[in-house]
Parts: C-alpha cells; sequence; structure tokens
C-alpha cells in the first residue's frame, strides 16, 4: 500500500496527492505480468510484458521474497519468503493487493501450482520437507512431506498426480505422489539440484545442478537419467509453451543456454545480466525473462532470434524469482486497479 506523496520506486517518479491511484483495465487486460521477488528490497516489482515496462510502483513485502508460482485458475501469485519460520504471500493478480500470508515451514525456496489451481507445494529448505495449501482455503493440508536434504525447487506434473522436488544436499530429486501426500522415491542426479522445469507433455523433467555444472534431463516414464555437462553452475530453466527448447540460465558466467528437447543439442548461448537466476517465458513462446541477480535487472530474449531484446529492465535489489513468474492474460478487471491511497499520480520514466 502506497502512503507517500512523492516517491522514487524502481526508475520511475511518482508524484501524488492523498486518494487513490487508478490504472485502467485497458493496460493490463491484454498482458502477460510477470512478477519478479526482490530479495534484498523486499518488494515485488510487475512487469507489463507487452510495453516490457514496470505497470506501478514495486510491491512491498515480507522479508526475503524467493519464489514465484502463479495460479491462472484463481488469478493469484504466491511468493515464498525464504526465511525462519517461512510463509507465504498471496497476491491477486486483478488488483495486485496482498491477500494473506501463509505460515509454512523454515526458509520456503520454490513454489509451484498443480493446473487445476487447487494445490500449491512448497519446498522448505532448512525443514527437509515440503508444505501443500489449499488454495481455496489458504491453509496447510495436513502434515509436512518429508523429502530430501534441502528441497529447493519444486514442479508438478500437467496431470497433477506428481511433484518433484530438488533436494540440493541429497543430490536427487523426491517424487511425491499427490494424491497421498508421501514421497514415492528419490532420483539420483548431479552436485547440487535447484531449479526444476517438466515438459509440457510430461514425459521430461530438466533438472539445473547448480554445483554439478550440469543440466540432468529424467524420463518419468522410466526415472532414468541423461546428464548434460558444460554449464556454469545452473540455476533456473524453463520450457517453452511448444516443449521445443529449454532455457537454462548460467549463473557462473552470466548467460542462458538454449537446448533443443527433442535432441538435447545446445543451441545459443545468449549473454544477459549477471548472475541470473529465475526464467519464464510468455504465454506466446516469442519472449524469455531472465531474473539477473547481481544487476538487479531482468533481460528479455527474443526467442525467434535468441537476442536480447535492449534495455534492460531494472527491478529492485537482488531479484531472484524462482519458478514459474509470469500471469498470462489477467480477466478484466471493471475498469480500474486500485494501487493505494494517493490521486492524480504522475508516473515518469528517468
Amino acid at each position: 500500500m502506497l502512503h507517500t506523496n512523492q516517491a522514487n520506486l524502481a526508475g520511475f517518479t511518482l508524484k501524488a496527492s492523498i486518494g487513490a491511484l487508478l490504472l485502467t483495465a485497458s493496460q493490463l487486460l491484454f498482458a502477460d505480468l510477470a512478477y519478479i521477488t526482490n530479495y534484498i528490497s523486499n518488494t515485488v516489482s510487475v512487469i507489463d510484458t507487452t510495453s516490457n515496462n514496470l505497470i506501478m510502483p514495486a510491491i512491498n513485502i515480507n522479508s526475503s521474497p524467493w519464489g514465484v508460482a502463479v495460479n491462472t485458475v484463481l488469478n493469484r501469485v504466491y511468493i515464498t519468503h525464504s526465511m525462519i519460520p517461512g510463509s507465504v504471500t498471496v497476491l491477486d493478480t486483478d488488483t495486485q493487493a496482498i491477500l494473506t500470508s501463509i505460515r509454512v515451514g523454515n526458509t520456503p525456496y520454490g513454489i509451484a501450482v498443480n493446473s487445476a489451481g487447487t494445490l500449491a507445494y512448497v519446498a522448505n529448505l532448512n525443514s527437509n520437507s515440503v508444505s501443500v495449501i489449499d488454495t481455496t482455503t489458504n491453509s496447510v493440508i495436513g502434515a509436512p512431506i518429508p523429502v530430501g536434504t534441502q528441497p529447493a525447487g519444486v514442479v508438478v506434473h500437467p496431470d497433477g498426480t506428481r511433484a518433484y522436488v530438488t533436494n540440493q544436499q541429497s543430490n536427487d530429486v523426491s517424487v511425491i505422489n499427490t494424491a497421498s501426500n508421501s514421497e514415492l522415491l528419490r532420483i539420483n542426479v548431479q552436485a547440487n539440484p535447484e531449479g526444476i522445469a517438466i515438459h509440457p507433455d510430461g514425459t521430461r523433467l530438466y533438472v539445473a545442478n547448480a554445483v554439478g555444472n550440469s543440466v540432468s534431463v529424467i524420463n518419468t516414464m522410466t526415472n532414468s537419467v541423461t546428464n548434460l555437462p558444460n554449464f556454469s553452475r545452473p540455476s533456473g530453466i524453463a520450457i517453452n509453451p511448444a516443449g521445443t527448447l529449454a532455457y537454462v540460465t548460467n549463473s557462473g558466467n552470466g548467460k542462458v543456454q538454449v537446448i533443443d528437447t527433442a535432441s538435447n543439442a545446445f543451441g545459443a548461448l545468449i549473454s544477459v545480466g549477471g548472475n541470473p537466476v529465475g526464467i519464464s517465458f510468455n504465454s506466446a513462446g516469442t519472449r524469455a525473462y531472465v531474473v539477473n541477480s547481481s544487476s538487479h535487472t531482468v533481460s528479455v530474449i527474443d526467442t525467434a532470434t535468441a537476442t536480447v531484446i535492449p534495455p534492460p529492465i531494472n527491478t529492485g535489489l537482488w531479484p531472484i524469482a524462482l519458478g514459474q513468474f509470469i500471469k498470462a492474460t489477467p480477466a478484466p478487471i471493471n475498469g480500474s486497479i486500485n494501487l493505494g491511497h494517493t490521486s492524480k499520480a504522475e508516473l515518469v520514466r528517468h
């Protein structure tokens, strides 16, 4: 909630008097919105991916925001706070308002929502567990699910029957039966797995092994593993909507490696900003958004040419955004969004 008459946030000067700040729905109706967690600033930056502009001043949020998951069914975004005790903040994507906070385990990192939008799975790094949230009641279901050591990333199978969790210190991936909320097995990968993504058809998992400098490709039918070498501290990973390409952020060298998912062959190697972590595609698959932690920016990649679209988008300090952080095409919002208690606001880019 904004309470200042004049503020400088995320590259904008906000001049306002007390009242109500409104953005028209036509600005956002046909846009995918990217939600970027700023770990040090304790804020979330919201980017209109049509214009690649910030749509509003950053949202003030609880300490240490890290992971992101979008719920396209309920029009919600879930933000993990990597602290002890840990929590998840729920945002309304129509109004950008904070709805509630949910207590989970210690140091939650990754979070993912099933395709039905009914459940969210939270990897609690320092509790060695996964919390399951009922998204209709915003409450935790049952006891946390024990998994491997230091769980970090999480993804849900498209059919909702399995959740997969990367365990950084046990160097494996936990497979969770979502009907019983129990761990079925663990699949060994290489050192320090972090980011994880699943192919749209559910047949393959892609795991970024940060210390192993590799990506593990897991066949979800057989649980067999193929390891792809020659990365530089890979962190985040995303697969385009068509399922043809995987993009991997290399936090060690500031580049994104493109992989052909049919052959596992390497494609373009794209220079972005410093220490890239999170990555997501827009709903059309025409752009990839890369979160550069030490540059405090987001780079936008044109996927047709595998080149970066200048300039980078400024965020808050040390953005992370691990997970699926782009919300596709918000629903109509009755003409406006109420952003706080200020009126006659003027946003001017420096």
